[in-house]
């Protein structure tokens, strides 16, 4: 039973078990990338391209640009650059 107040912790949370149902990249609210522009930033970064040079252009931070092209954050769009993916591979 659930104390007045409390809410199920760790894999009995409800956000927890229905992983499909939040809101992903740019259908969540507060998404300042949408998919297109995360594998533009890939792409463009595997090319040579500066992070921060491609964050000030796109408007966000330069720590949200590394985490998306990264990998870290926006996991779901399909990489699709082979450097990329190797990178992937080694983490």
């Amino acid at each position: 039973m659930i104390k007045k107040g409390r809410s199920l912790r760790g894999d009995l949370n409800p956000a927890r078990v229905h992983l499909a149902t939040r809101p992903r990249g740019s259908a969540h609210g507060r998404a300042k990338l949408t998919e297109a522009i995360v594998l533009e930033m890939r792409q463009r970064h595997a090319s040579g391209e500066n992070c921060f040079l491609l964050s000030r252009e796109f408007g966000v931070a330069h720590q949200v640009a590394w985490r998306a092209i990264t990998g870290h954050t926006w996991k779901h769009p399909l990489v699709t650059n082979s450097k990329l993916q190797a990178d992937h591979l080694q983490q």
